[in-house]
């Protein structure tokens, strides 16, 4: 390895000699008065180049080219017209492109790139260079590529997004410059050792003639399109890093020249994705990649065809089989409101198991031994069913897994240790191209078996002679369900007195469900999330006669949960984390506040020879050291007590001596808040034995040590901060989740154990702070998952500990989240059988329904063209589809249905995963089913489905939504209008159903437009007919939220992204619908749209229905359409395809 980093470093620096002697040739033409005696043609990227072929060396090599020789370069150079310019077919690794070079037009996008760069790591531009390495070079986590790309994307908005797709391949700054700058042809992202599988960027196309001389050809176009890219790239690096633009060069590696850590990534590829909203979008998955400026810049540079779009959120079916109609779905993530987000993991039945995973009969699956009959078992029972079982060590590396193996079933050993989950992890990552390639070819398995009781300790404590520890394989499969979507991923937790244990774990192993699947006295469960707010009981602790430690150190999180237990009840806090202690600051500090402004400083009293790297190492201890002074004034100004020392606590003896002067000045510690972590985002293939070591350690070996540190000292509270990444899974974060599983585990037992302590841990969500940078905080929310305040985050924990009687395991997310769940596609792009990824029908707010089988059912129809006449007004592409506005009807009819006395108040969460199409001459059956409601507040939620089939066996899911009911009516807040005169629209209302919209004259809602403009739009509607007029035997004889109203809105978006746009539109999702009165006025009243953002492919607005007099009939919130092209021709065929072949 070392002796290819020398290898590949000579070479980098050839192409390094050969751009100074063009730029020399340039600059003796241009004193000379003459042109260039040879055209010299600068290279977009180059395979191989010898010594002989450098025309000129300079007697000074700089150590990357600077910026400003880009623009003396980009000026000196010789320009060629298009058609004398080759075009490659092909594309060369950007490993081989020349160190600091951007192509023609990439100059700009270079100065961009540098200074974005810049500005979000805090390195002078002058110390960039575009060859630096994201990683290496400039330490850019995925998280900071992010931040800067989104950046970038402001400035540049006519640049391809960079998709997340994108981010693992980026490596340098010029590949950011190059893909946003438009390198048509050139492909950075292809990663050698990447397995032959989820690959997100095309393949390269060899070139006829691109083995002459090495040297492959952009395209004048994608050269010029560079050169804006770069700038901005550069310009976004310089701001979110503090580098001035000018140190900046696209070769530089974001890791080991900048110091660019994963959030940092983020931060700055958010900002480039703001800058170049037309860029390519970076996927999560591929930020770790990204190693250097340059294939940031390449990658924002490209000109592509539009990626493919992400597979869709939910699946269509609760089966396999089949194939889901083609209709474009509307796709409702809601979020719920008010304080932070509390739920409890509890336990719901499962009845049954889902479909067979489709194993080929005859497939190998290792299972590994677990030091008792159980492993044994389960090979039997495999064996006896066709398949090819054997057992295995976990830990044995010799044992290399056969191409042939398809399965994995990872058996824990009651006492397992830290060690054994570290190896066992080692041979799991392993055996993933093996798995990986057995997906593709037919199936494949991976699972884990705990034995922590069969309710994965949620309903009571480890057993005795079971170790926690063995908690983080929950951690690790869910993971793998993120990371590997082509993975049947299952983790099962048993108890191992269980009759017929062996049986049953196959048969779920074997099955699609919910990923986890406990195997206790009461059946099979899986864990559901239910809201729970904290009741304070006991607020004595803190008392200003308590000494808490608090580790995690004296900055973010920790340092604000200190502070506000100062504030509380003044208790003596000691603060641990790994900063030094903070020293005085040299005079030449004072008055120096920004990154940027320090981390010039620091260069110009270094001088050039300083790297990136180092600057930043200076630049974070000065930051660290003020930090901690501030929340050590903070403390002090309210009353406490407090010392704040440096150690690891991962090493209890360090901690036990450190520990000692402190304890006998205050006291024995009677609280611990274990708040130590660290991150290492790399996908499981990439995640090495020390990254893993680290985060875990941290976590887990820091929680023994300090425990054992402080000794048998009676505590009052044991605080473990763990992470929502440990209930849901992360992609990337493996170690962490994994760590945080076993604290989540170690608190059960520890709740048991010690009484009179309050002893949880708390599964936070993102704070807004710490680690989650601007550019992370916009990552979360395309999640729909809020951050948790500081403040507000701190004084809850407070309320958590007086919980005297509260559960050990707890999550907590940001006001307004949508709760992520295991294996859904927010988190890790993979569904379970039912249509919710973690299998319990488990809402985009946490209500849980009641078990993995269909919801009961409450009433059912048989939908035909005759019997429901208004269906053959709603055709799109030929066939007749069910408006999502009478789904929603049908679905708060189920809800109502059960709860006699309370009244709709709208919608949450409408999902529609599979439309309801009617063929002619054919009927469906559909079913309406309801859960119980749930107490949320005032509120009463209820999930209810619509669904069809299932007679054979085979059961289809269409749509979900969480119904939203109450006593009374919501109170209604003031209606809003566009801002400004709207012009007024130059179409009549029968145009505008003639030749823009699909719908048909039953749909016919819109009466007329009254103002269209780029604020929004106005428009007249009516209300629907009575149900009688629109279909035989309605379930009610009036509407509960009128379809043609709530579905005019929806044709009134359509007409706004026509006229503005001058595409049609469909929705995509909405985030609520509230609804303030029992039913719309028969006179019709107003729809107001109000677009808040608008970009490319995507529209979000607000759609309120106001009455004649003003007030507030209805309001549908972020609601989005998707804005595209190929629409014209669906909505064309807005009539029955009577040749439509008929379905069975």
């Amino acid at each position: 390895l070392e002796q290819t980093a020398e290898v590949h470093r000579q070479f980098l620096e050839s192409q390094e000699r050969t751009i100074q002697a063009i730029i020399q040739q340039q600059r003796l033409a241009a004193q000379s008065g003459t042109a260039a005696a040879a055209s010299v043609e600068i290279p977009r990227a180059l395979s191989a180049v010898s010594t002989a072929q450098i025309p000129y060396a300079p007697a000074d090599i700089p150590a990357a080219l600077p910026a400003a020789a880009l623009a003396e370069l980009q000026a000196a150079a010789p320009t060629e017209s298009p058609a004398e310019t080759p075009v490659a077919a092909g594309v060369a690794s950007v490993d081989d492109a020349p160190v600091g070079v951007v192509p023609d037009g990439a100059v700009g996008v270079a100065e961009a790139l540098l200074s974005v760069v810049s500005e979000k790591t805090g390195y002078p531009e002058e110390m960039l260079d575009l060859s630096m390495g994201l990683d290496a070079d400039l330490g850019i986590d995925s998280i900071k590529r992010v931040e800067i790309l989104s950046a970038l994307q402001e400035r540049l908005p006519e640049v391809p997004a960079i998709t997340p797709d994108h981010l693992g391949g980026i490596q340098t700054l010029g590949q950011i410059v190059d893909f946003l700058g438009g390198a048509a042809e050139t492909s950075v992202l292809v990663k050698p050792d990447a397995p032959a599988v989820d690959s997100a960027v095309p393949e390269p196309t060899a070139a006829a003639d691109s083995t002459t001389n090495g040297v492959v050809a952009g395209t004048a176009n994608g050269a010029s399109g560079a050169t804006d890219v770069t700038e901005i790239v550069l310009g976004v690096v310089a701001e979110k890093t503090g580098y001035p633009v000018d140190m900046l060069d696209v070769s530089m590696n974001l890791d080991a020249d900048l110091g660019i850590d994963s959030i940092k990534r983020v931060e700055i590829l958010s900002a480039l994705q703001e800058a170049l909203p037309g860029a390519p979008v970076v996927p999560p998955d591929q930020l770790g990649e990204l190693r250097t400026l340059s294939q940031i810049v390449d990658l924002l540079s490209r000109e592509t065809d539009p990626l493919p779009a992400p597979p869709s959120r939910e699946p269509a079916e609760h089966t396999a089989e089949g194939e889901a109609d083609e209709v474009p779905p509307i796709s409702g993530d809601l979020s719920v409101s008010g304080d932070l987000e509390r739920f409890v993991p509890t336990l719901h039945p499962v009845q049954g198991t889902g479909d067979p995973i489709g194993l080929p009969a005859g497939s190998k699956i290792w299972v590994t031994k677990s030091g008792d009959v159980l492993s044994g078992q389960i090979v039997e029972e495999l064996s006896a069913q066709g398949f090819a079982a054997e057992e295995i060590e976990l830990g044995e590396d010799g044992h290399d897994p056969p191409d042939e193996l398809a399965g994995l079933i990872v058996v824990v050993p009651p006492q397992v240790t830290d060690e054994d989950i570290l190896s066992g992890f080692g041979r799991m990552r392993a055996m993933a191209p093996v798995l990986r390639r057995a997906a593709l070819q037919g199936g494949a398995l991976l699972c884990s078996v705990t034995a922590l009781g069969g309710g994965f300790a949620l309903d009571a404590p480890p057993p005795e002679d079971v170790d926690p520890t063995g908690g983080a394989w929950g951690g690790i499969l869910k993971t793998a369900a993120a990371e590997w979507t082509d993975v049947n991923c299952r983790t099962i937790d048993v108890d191992l007195s269980r009759e017929g244990l062996a049986a049953d774990i196959v048969r779920h192993a074997l099955s699609s469900g919910p990923v986890e699947i406990g195997l206790g006295p009461d059946g099979p469960q899986t864990v559901v999330l239910e809201p729970q707010s904290v009741e304070r009981v006991d607020g004595s602790f803190p008392g200003s006669d308590d000494t808490v430690l608090i580790t995690g150190g004296a900055r973010g999180v920790t340092a604000e949960v200190a502070v506000a237990m100062a504030e509380a009840t003044q208790p003596r806090l000691i603060l641990m984390g790994r900063s030094p202690e903070p020293e005085k600051e040299p005079d030449w500090l004072i008055g120096l506040n920004s990154e940027a402004e320090i981390k010039r400083a620091i260069l110009t009293r270094a001088g050039p020879s300083i790297t990136p790297q180092e600057v930043q190492a200076k630049f974070s201890r000065i930051r660290a050291g003020r930090e901690i002074r501030r929340t050590m004034e903070r403390i002090s100004r309210a009353g406490s007590e407090v010392a704040y020392r440096s150690a690891d606590v991962r090493d209890a003896d360090a901690i036990r001596r450190t520990l000692a002067p402190l304890v006998d000045e205050y006291g024995p510690v009677t609280g611990l808040v274990h708040g130590a972590g660290v991150l290492a985002d790399r996908n499981i293939e990439d995640k090495s034995d020390d990254d893993f070591a680290e985060v875990y350690g941290t976590k887990v070996g820091g929680l023994r040590s300090v425990l054992k540190a402080i000794g048998e000292t009676s505590l009052k509270a044991l605080v473990l901060f763990s992470s929502s990444t440990a209930r849901f899974g992360r992609r990337g974060q493996v170690d962490y989740a994994a760590a945080n599983e076993v604290l989540n585990k170690v608190a059960q037992a520890e709740a048991a154990e010690r009484e009179g302590c309050r002893v949880v841990s708390v599964n936070w969500g993102p704070w807004d702070g710490g680690m989650v940078t601007p550019g992370l905080k916009t990552a979360f929310a395309d999640e729909r998952i809020e951050v948790i305040g500081m403040q507000s985050g701190a004084a809850y924990l407070l309320d958590e500990i007086a919980a005297s009687e509260g559960p050990a395991e707890v999550l907590v997310l940001g006001p307004g989240s949508e709760i992520p769940q295991v294996g859904s596609p927010a988190v890790t792009g993979r569904n379970g059988a039912d249509g919710s990824a973690n299998g319990a029908h488990s809402t985009g707010n946490g209500v849980a329904a009641s078990s993995f089988a269909e919801l009961p059912t409450v009433f059912e129809r048989t939908i035909d063209m005759e019997t429901h006449q208004f269906m053959a007004s709603h055709v799109i592409g030929g066939r007749a589809v069910l408006p999502a506005a009478m789904t929603l009807e049908w679905l708060a009819h189920g809800a109502l249905h059960g709860n006699p006395g309370l009244r709709f108040v709208g919608v949450d969460d409408l999902r529609v995963f599979k439309g309801v199409v009617v063929h002619p001459d054919e009927s469906m059956r559909v079913r309406i089913c309801a859960d119980k409601a749930q107490k949320r507040g005032d509120e009463f939620l209820v999930v209810a489905e619509l669904c069809s089939g299932g007679s054979n066996g085979r059961s289809v899911l269409h749509a979900r939504a969480v119904v939203v009911l109450a006593a009374q009516a919501p109170q209604a807040s003031t209606a809003t209008r566009p801002s400004g005169d709207l012009p007024a629209l130059d179409q009549s209302i029968e145009t505008i159903y003639a030749e823009t919209l699909f719908h048909g004259p039953e749909m016919h809602g819109l009466l007329a437009v009254e103002g269209c403009g780029d604020a929004g739009l106005v428009a007249r509607f009516r209300v629907a007919p009575p149900p009688a007029d629109w279909m035989e035997e309605p379930v009610r004889s009036r509407w509960i939220a009128d379809p043609l109203a709530l579905d005019s809105g929806l044709q009134a978006m359509i007409v706004w992204t026509s006229d503005r746009v001058g595409e049609l539109s469909l929705p995509s999702r909405f985030t609520r619908y509230r609804q303030f009165v029992p039913a719309f006025p028969e006179g019709g009243a107003r729809i107001v749209i109000d677009v808040r953002e608008w970009t490319n492919g995507r529209v979000v607005s607000d759609i309120e229905w106001i009455a004649e007099d003003g007030s507030l009939l209805a309001r549908l919130e972020g609601y989005e359409s998707v804005v595209d092209s190929s629409l014209g021709k669906a909505f064309r065929q807005n009539r029955l395809d009577e040749s439509a072949p008929t379905k069975a």
